[in-house]
């Protein structure tokens, strides 16, 4: 930060591990703060990965560890600073049929988006297309 504090980059927040049951029209939220006093968008990476013991998503020059998925980014703008890094921003899924979807928004301000994850696999979804 500006202030000279080292943070982590690339952390890796599992939602959910596999083997675990989500409800039908469960909501799950997470609150982030930026990282920035000066951010006026924060970037949001929706990843996937297989390996249970994954901590950092990316190597030390930045590319993205082996196994890791990017599904959808979402930029959620937070134009007002006034608050510097005391700035709640809010994700929220909504696990729902066979899609999550993911709704950004800022405490402070008026900014939000979503985004639709399907989850169905493409060869599950051909074959139901197919069905008379």
């Amino acid at each position: 930060t500006k202030s000279g504090e080292k943070l982590c980059k690339h952390l890796f927040s599992p939602l959910v591990i596999e083997e675990e049951r989500v409800g039908y029209n469960q909501v799950k939220r997470n609150v982030y703060q930026p990282v920035d006093p000066s951010l006026t968008s924060v970037k949001f990476n929706l990843l996937t990965s297989d390996d249970k013991d994954l901590f950092y998503t990316r190597s030390t020059n930045g590319v993205l560890k082996e196994g890791v998925k990017v599904l959808a980014t979402i930029t959620l703008p937070s134009p007002n600073i006034d608050r510097g890094t005391d700035r709640d921003l809010y994700l929220s899924y909504d696990f729902s049929h066979t899609e999550i979807q993911v709704h950004a928004y800022g405490e402070s301000s008026n900014s939000e988006c979503r985004v639709v994850l399907d989850c169905l696999p493409q060869s599950r979804m051909e074959t139901i297309m197919q069905k008379p």
